[in-house]
């Protein structure tokens, strides 16, 4: 809604400029005390106010009580906010690039569990990224695939003539080289590789079925897996990995781990089995379990800079649980719109998740930390019962993947602009 002043206002407004101002402009009194003069009047003022307040409301910004000035102003925030939720809807609604692969003479196990990590810095062609995806194949057990450009992927070995119970490959440094770290089912035993396309074995033990993630500013690696077992290590290599202790509650219900990521101040792992909590750690040795607000199978964790948040999906029709202060408090987001996350990645202020269910279709996207969702249909899926399994962010846009029982599957979106 907005006034029409030359309605409004007839006799009160100038119309000697339909271009410029189609629906009339404010103008003086022709003659001084003639009242033929655009009004200081209730209702235009609040027409002008009432675009301030809806600029403010749709970049979820809060008027700070001081007036606007040039270097200082909420409006020019909210109109630069407005643009990027606009912008970030366009990249959710457009996955624009497929492939589908498998290993010669082999298919994957339908809905089979898939790990998935992006590397920065480990290809060739620009911009120099390179993807790596591991997961189960129906003759070989557990599989890798590597790709510089997210379409053409390439077979690059098998990791384990076992299938991985929980596959989880992730990026980080390698004996301060940068480098994949795949965890295995057995706690002994686990695989590094520096390119992406050739993989060593290491034997060591370290948690089964293990989540591995890797800590930049801590130059640290965790592994958390059954039993609630951690282990750290600063360089990923044999012969550096630290088993740590974990609360008892944790080790007697958490039933393995699900996720492990790090925030930049804080470890989090999600447990693999129904439960309501998660676990902590600001450095990887001392290690606290925090509260969730639903007991769930938890199935994806992520964390935006951007927005100050951490969120975790669930299994469930429970809304996600979202985090202000790096995973130590949580609360459940407002969810409208929600349904079953098998996971979830995040850029920027776009909180993407890929659906559980293959028929839904695809993916929900989030502008608003998870108050609300939207369903984007992702390629025609009822071949797969349980939907896209896995996603993440690289080269500044997201990757969903899944195994169908004719192949493993990916389907790229459009990059942020």
């Amino acid at each position: 809604m907005a006034l029409n002043i030359s309605a409004a206002y007839p006799g009160q407004v100038s119309t000697t400029d339909p271009s410029g101002y189609p629906w009339g402009r404010p103008r003086n009194d022709i003659v001084v005390g003639a009242g033929n003069g655009f009004p200081l009047e209730e209702q235009w003022v609040s027409d002008v106010i009432g675009f301030e307040q809806a600029l403010l409301s749709a970049a979820s910004l809060t008027p700070s009580g001081t007036p606007d000035k040039v270097g200082a102003s909420q409006y020019l925030d909210a109109l630069r906010i407005v643009d990027r939720i606009e912008r970030q809807k366009a990249q959710a609604q457009n996955w624009t690039e497929r492939a589908s692969f498998h290993n010669a003479g082999d298919s994957a196990t339908p809905d089979g569990k898939l790990g998935l990590a992006w590397a920065p810095d480990l290809g060739v062609a620009n911009p120099g990224g390179r993807y790596v995806l591991i997961g189960p194949s129906s003759t070989a057990g557990c599989n890798s695939w590597s790709t510089e450009d997210g379409t053409n992927w390439e077979f690059a070995g098998l990791l384990s003539a076992a299938e991985a119970s929980n596959p989880c490959v992730a990026y980080g440094k390698i004996g301060g080289a940068s480098g994949y770290l795949a965890t295995y089912a057995a706690p002994v035993g686990y695989y590094t590789s520096t390119t992406g396309t050739a993989w060593g074995t290491n034997s060591a033990t370290v948690p089964a079925a293990g989540a591995a993630c890797y800590a930049p500013s801590l130059a640290l690696w965790v592994i958390a897996g059954t039993s609630g077992a951690i282990s750290t290590s600063p360089t990923g290599l044999p012969g550096s990995w630290t088993a740590r202790s974990a609360p008892a509650g944790w080790v007697s219900n958490c039933g393995g781990a699900k996720r492990a990521i790090w925030t930049g101040a804080n470890f989090i792992v999600l447990p693999l089995a129904s439960y309501n909590k998660c676990l902590t750690s600001p450095d990887g040795v001392n290690w606290t379990e925090r509260t969730m607000p639903t007991t769930g199978v938890w199935s994806g964790v992520a964390y935006s800079s951007t927005d100050s948040l951490v969120m975790a999906t669930n299994l469930s029709n429970s809304a996600p649980s979202i985090s202000a202060d790096g995973g130590l408090t949580w609360t459940s987001a407002a969810g409208a719109g929600w349904f079953l996350g098998n996971d979830v990645a995040v850029q920027g202020s776009l909180w993407v998740v890929p659906t559980l269910i293959g028929n839904a279709g695809g993916i929900l996207y989030s502008v608003d930390k998870g108050a609300s969702w939207n369903r984007v249909t992702v390629g025609n899926h009822r071949v797969a019962v349980q939907g896209w399994n896995r996603i993440i962010v690289g080269e500044n846009r997201f990757m969903i993947a899944h195994a169908t029982g004719a192949a493993n599957e990916v389907a790229l979106s459009a990059r942020a602009l």
